[in-house]
């Protein structure tokens, strides 16, 4: 029930963004899906809980100021972990740390200074991120935009790349090797 819920309020959001994008995006339902992220065991609904946390994020309106609070590093951190992890026990196809790097991509459209941005700040603590780096440089050559869900959103690949890269401490992770 719960996933086709979410389904229903994406599906939403893409047909008719304004105002159900303003809606969702002012009211709770971003920390509460975040907490959900964080929990969730079933690569299906975390599939969902994200694709609609990336769908409310992405339209071009401010978060509120109280979100920041919440989206914050220990979620952030949960995300990078997952996505640098080999083998996620649940996630047996390998599928969600895409889906996580989205999740990613989309909250870091709404850090527009980036010695505020959480992301980075984050990055910056890290020696590595070999699998996220990975995947950006693909997207980023390919030129792809993992969260376009409405016209108007900026390319959050091509942001978060620019982002990485106005930072010597988080540029070098681009330059990591592991042997």
């Amino acid at each position: 029930l719960k996933y086709k819920v979410l389904e229903t309020m994406c599906e939403l959001m893409v047909i008719q963004p304004d105002p159900s994008c303003s809606i969702f995006l002012s009211s709770r339902l971003p920390i509460q899906l975040a907490t959900d992220i964080q929990s969730t065991r079933s690569v299906r609904l975390v599939e969902q809980q994200c694709r609609t946390f990336n769908t409310c994020l992405t339209y071009p309106n401010k978060m509120p100021r109280n979100h920041h609070d919440h989206l914050d590093e220990p979620f952030i951190t949960h995300l990078l972990t997952l996505i640098e992890t080999e083998d996620i026990p649940y996630d047996p196809e390998g599928v969600l740390p895409a889906v996580f790097l989205a999740t990613l991509l989309s909250l870091n459209l709404h850090y527009k200074d980036t010695r505020s941005n959480k992301i980075c700040n984050v990055l910056k603590s890290r020696s590595h991120a070999t699998h996220l780096t990975e995947m950006l440089l693909v997207a980023f050559n390919r030129d792809e935009n993992l969260t376009r869900y409405h016209t108007e959103t900026e390319n959050s690949v091509r942001k978060l790349v620019q982002d990485l890269f106005s930072s010597p401490d988080t540029a070098e992770l681009f330059f990591y090797e592991r042997y």
